[in-house]
């Protein structure tokens, strides 16, 4: 996703432009995606900062329910919905960050620059 631009329109994830994504079809690589973010709240001290300036998202389909996780690992905020209503806000590191970009970047999604340009 792309924090620079707020996209309201059914296009979007949950109000912000979507660069690219990929469905991840090997369990291998979901378990790590998973466990990377499940040890990163884990550890998370519970506090984050105020920007929620997303570049991160996974949409996880259970049955017929679809959550979202919509992830800033600059500030440590988890934005959570149920289809389309948000229901909770997580925490988590910086430390899952290294795994969901070598996923994205395997499958040529461009990812943003960070915050400070880089």
């Amino acid at each position: 996703m792309d924090p620079a631009f707020e996209d309201q329109n059914k296009d979007g994830y949950h109000g912000w432009k979507i660069l690219g994504k990929t469905t991840i079809k090997d369990m291998a690589s979901r378990k790590k995606l998973v466990a990377a973010l499940g040890k990163g709240i884990d550890d998370s001290d519970g506090r984050g900062s105020k920007c929620f300036d997303p570049r991160h998202g996974i949409r996880v389909e259970q049955g017929n329910k679809t959550f979202d996780f919509v992830v800033c690992f600059q500030c440590s905020y988890v934005h959570i919905y149920l289809g389309d209503k948000q229901i909770d806000i997580w925490y988590t590191t910086k430390s899952p960050q290294p795994e969901f970009d070598k996923i994205l970047k395997e499958a040529k999604v461009p990812l943003p620059p960070a915050r400070d340009g880089r």
